[in-house]
C-alpha cells in the first residue's frame, strides 16, 4: 500500500495546477467514477422503472452526500473546537457518502446475501486462502482501492486516508462465525487487508470504532433512507401517511410489528442494524405522535393523488424533517477523543427509526416484493455459476475482458466472479441471464459491454 510520501509523489503532477484540496479531489474522483454511474441502474428499495420514479442507489447516494456535507458544516460551525479535534472534513464526508453504496450488487440486499453464500461455498470448494464471502460495504472499499481505474499505472481512485476511513462503516475484516456482529458485516476483504491497514494505521489495531466522519456518513444514510423512501412510497400509495396521521390504531399496529420484528432478529439482521429501533413501545408511539403532530406533516390527511397542494406540502414536510435531523446533532468528547453522536436526543433517533420501520412494514415485507426477489436471486445465482464454471473450465470466450484480466492477475475465481456480477446494473444482469438461459434471442448488438 502507498505510504504518505508515495501518495504525495503520485499526486504531484495532478496538483501542479489544481487548486482543490486533497479531499475535494477525492469527492470528484468518486463522483466521476464509472462505479458511481452504475448506481443509476441499481435498486434502492423497489425497481426505479416501476410506477413513480423511486430513488435509485445513485439518487439516494447523492442525497446522502448532500446531507453528510451539511451535517459536517453544521458541527464545524456550532462545535468548532470539537470538530477540529475530530478532524471533521465536509469533503471527506461527502466523498464517503457518494462511495458508500458502490459495492451493492444488482437487486439489493437479498442478492448481497446470495453472493455471500455463493462466494463462500466456491472458495471453500476451491480451497483458496481467501474465504470471506461477499459484503456490500467491503465491496465498496475494494472498488475505491483496487477495482476502479483512473490511471493506467494505478489501481483504485488513490483516495486520502481520511476519506477511506470515512467509507469504513464497519472498520474490521470479517470475523469468525462465532462473532456474528463481525461475521455478517465487515468493511474489507482479506485480499484488501494491506489497503485496510494503511487506512487505519493511525489507530490501535484493536480499535474497531468508526471515525467521526464515518459516523456522520452513517447518520446521513439513515436520514436519507428514512425521509426520502417514505416520501417515495407515500407518493406511490404504499405507505398510508394519511391513515397514520389520523388513526392511532394504524400507528399501534406498525409499532407492534416493529417490536415483534426486533425480537425475532436473526444474527445477520441484528448485525446489519436494519431493525435497530427501540423496543420501548411507549417511546416508539411518542415518536410517531411527534412526527404526525408537526405542521406541515399533519396536513397530509388524504391519499396522495398528485395535487399541487399535496406536492408542496410533502416538500415542506421532507424539508422540515431533513433540517431537524441535520441540525439537531452533536459531537461528544469522551475517553480523550471526540465522536459524532448523531441525533442530539433519543427522541429524534426514535423518529428516524419509526420512519425506517414504515418502509419495512409497508413495502419491504410485502409478498409482491418477496416474489420478485425470488426471480432476481435466480438471476444472480445462475450468472455467478455460469461465469465461475466458465473460468474453471477455461471457457475464455464466455468471459468478459475485465474478468479475464482479473484471473490473469491471480485473483481467485470466486472473487473475480463476484466482482463481475456485483458490477452489473440490473438491466445488464437481466439481459445477460436471458441470453445465457436462451430466453433472450436478440442480436449481438444487444450484448452489454462489461
Amino acid at each position: 500500500m502507498l505510504d504518505d510520501e508515495d501518495l504525495v509523489l503520485q499526486r504531484k503532477t495532478d496538483e501542479t495546477k489544481d487548486r482543490r484540496g486533497k479531499t475535494q479531489r477525492d469527492r470528484d474522483r468518486v463522483l466521476y467514477s464509472s462505479a458511481f454511474a452504475r448506481l443509476s441502474g441499481v435498486t434502492q428499495v423497489a425497481p426505479a422503472d416501476e410506477g413513480p420514479p423511486y430513488h435509485t442507489r445513485l439518487t439516494h447516494s447523492l442525497k446522502v452526500a448532500q446531507i453528510a456535507r451539511r451535517i459536517a458544516e453544521h458541527v464545524i460551525e456550532e462545535q468548532n473546537e470539537e470538530a477540529m479535534l475530530a478532524k471533521i472534513d465536509p469533503d471527506s464526508c461527502e466523498a464517503a457518502a457518494l462511495a458508500h453504496d458502490l459495492g451493492h450488487p444488482p437487486f439489493g440486499h437479498a442478492a448481497e446475501h446470495r453472493l455471500d453464500e455463493l462466494v463462500s461455498e466456491a472458495s471453500s470448494t476451491a480451497s483458496t486462502d481467501e474465504d470471506d464471502g461477499f459484503e456490500g460495504n467491503a465491496q465498496s472499499f475494494r472498488i475505491v482501492v483496487r477495482l476502479a481505474k483512473r490511471r493506467y499505472d494505478q489501481n483504485g481512485l488513490n483516495l486520502t486516508r481520511s476519506t477511506l476511513d470515512a467509507i469504513l462503516k464497519y472498520p474490521w475484516l470479517r470475523g469468525p462465525s462465532s462473532q456474528p456482529e463481525r461475521y455478517h458485516k465487515f468493511g474489507a476483504y482479506t485480499s484488501d487487508k494491506e489497503q485496510f491497514q494503511w487506512t487505519r494505521m493511525d489507530r490501535d489495531p484493536d480499535d474497531a470504532s468508526k471515525s467521526p466522519n464515518a459516523q456522520i456518513m452513517d447518520w446521513a444514510d439513515d436520514v436519507a433512507y428514512a425521509v426520502h423512501d417514505v416520501e417515495d412510497f407515500f407518493r406511490a400509495g404504499l405507505i398510508p401517511l394519511d391513515r397514520l396521521i389520523i388513526s392511532n390504531s394504524e400507528r399501534e399496529r406498525v409499532v407492534s410489528w416493529m417490536l415483534q420484528r426486533a425480537q425475532d432478529l436473526s444474527s445477520a439482521e441484528r448485525a446489519a442494524g436494519h431493525f435497530a429501533w427501540t423496543e420501548d413501545r411507549d417511546a416508539a408511539l411518542r415518536a410517531a405522535q411527534r412526527l404526525f403532530d408537526d405542521w406541515p406533516v399533519r396536513q397530509l390527511t388524504e391519499p396522495y393523488v398528485g395535487l399541487s397542494s399535496q406536492r408542496a406540502t410533502l416538500r415542506e414536510a421532507t424539508a422540515l424533517l431533513i433540517r431537524r435531523y441535520v441540525t439537531d446533532v452533536r459531537l461528544l468528547s469522551e475517553n480523550g477523543g471526540v465522536r459524532f453522536a448523531g441525533a442530539s436526543t433519543k427522541e429524534l433517533r426514535h423518529e428516524v427509526d419509526f420512519l425506517r420501520g414504515l418502509v419495512w412494514y409497508y413495502v419491504i415485507e410485502r409478498p409482491e416484493l418477496r416474489l420478485q426477489q425470488e426471480g432476481q436471486l435466480r438471476i444472480v445465482s445462475e450468472l455467478f455459476e455460469k461465469y465461475y464454471q466458465a473460468a474453471e473450465e477455461g471457457n475464455w470466450a464466455l468471459l468478459p475482458v475485465s474478468m479475464k484480466e482479473a484471473l490473469e492477475d491471480g485473483i481467485p475465481r470466486a472473487r473475480a466472479t463476484a466482482d463481475l456480477v456485483a458490477s452489473l446494473t440490473e438491466r445488464q444482469a437481466v439481459v445477460l441471464w436471458g441470453k445465457m438461459s436462451g430466453v433472450d434471442q436478440r442480436s449481438l448488438r444487444d450484448y452489454p459491454v462489461l
